[in-house]
């Protein structure tokens, strides 16, 4: 529980957010406002995006911005903090986690504002698949092999299965990678086995909490449905590695468990995955450890989840008007 005085510094709090490519985004940013509210902080979200016609932007102020690999993006979102005069940055898309990771200890120095991101060499090596390969292996974190057929190619900066082929040859494979730049793909073998997703929290003292979300319906690389489940492998999984230093703020680990119960480390992302807003309607307090972590206030307490909640989702459409 909360003492009395972090209460009262909770309820007079105002929480300026600036998001980094939250696009559609909206039912987090619906969890946000909630949480917020309910514990008497005021919030406001700002979304920097490269399009004003944007899902959230219904719902937030949105500021088109350069490129988050612009060299022009540093200053621009300096100023935006000051502009708004945030003490929260939160990135969305990998791109964000590599720009804002970067300059983390310049916003820090310079705005006083909390960029909720992990290192730059984690967020660096997270981004690219060949990389992050290499950093499983010399931490001794198990993932699928790179020398079975079939294998999928998929690109190393890619997200949202974008541009993934399977190869069930070398010429396959051969004639797949010839058709895009050198070292576009990257390559491991396919794993058999349910897909899990676990949403993870690490603060400042380090691994607070996660939920494992089994993964049955998954359109685009976005998981459509989902279920809260219990895996004690996969929990002992992700303590581990989210023991290691460097971690801050929300991440998303993708794990394949085969059926003789081995792990398979898909990928990590330092950031808030899709699906999150799962973990957190099932009781994950992944947005009272943000709002903690900005106020200075004591780690939420973490009671435990929702077990066995299932998650189904729709389409909704929303009308732009330009010009108006």
């Amino acid at each position: 529980m909360s003492t009395a005085s972090e209460l009262v510094l909770a309820q007079s709090a105002h929480i300026s957010a600036i998001w980094l490519g939250a696009g559609k985004r909206v039912q987090i940013l619906e969890q946000f406002h909630e949480c917020a509210q309910r514990r008497g902080i005021t919030l406001s979200v700002c979304a920097v995006e490269s399009s004003q016609f944007v899902p959230i932007a219904r719902f937030c102020d949105v500021v088109p911005g350069p490129k988050f690999s612009d060299e022009k993006f540093g200053d621009f979102l300096i100023a935006l903090i000051r502009e708004r005069q945030a003490n929260l940055i939160l990135p969305f898309m990998d791109s964000a986690t590599v720009a804002l990771s970067k300059m983390s200890e310049r916003i820090r120095v310079e705005t006083g504002a909390i960029p909720m991101v992990s290192d730059a060499a984690l967020c660096r090596v997270m981004e690219d698949k060949l990389l992050a390969d290499g950093w499983f292996s010399r931490y001794d974190v198990a993932k699928p092999p790179l020398d079975r057929y079939p294998m999928l190619l998929k690109p190393r900066l890619g997200f949202a299965a974008r541009d993934h082929h399977i190869a069930h040859s070398p010429e396959e494979r051969r004639r797949i990678e010839s058709a895009r730049p050198t070292d576009y793909f990257f390559a491991q073998s396919i794993v058999q086995g349910p897909e899990y997703t676990i949403d993870a929290y690490v603060g400042p003292e380090g691994h607070r909490g996660h939920s494992i979300r089994r993964r049955w319906v998954v359109v685009g690389g976005e998981v459509e449905q989902s279920e809260i489940v219990d895996n004690h492998a996969i929990s002992a999984l992700v303590e581990r590695v989210c023991s290691v230093m460097g971690w801050f703020g929300p991440i998303t680990l993708q794990v394949i468990q085969e059926e003789d119960g081995s792990l398979s480390m898909i990928e990590i992302n330092p950031r808030f995955g899709g699906g999150a807003t799962h973990s957190i309607a099932a009781g994950l307090p992944i947005i009272d450890w943000v709002f903690d972590d900005v106020l200075g206030c004591a780690p939420t307490k973490f009671p435990g989840l929702m077990r066995n909640r299932l998650m189904t989702r729709y389409r909704k459409d929303v009308y732009h008007d330009p010009g108006h």
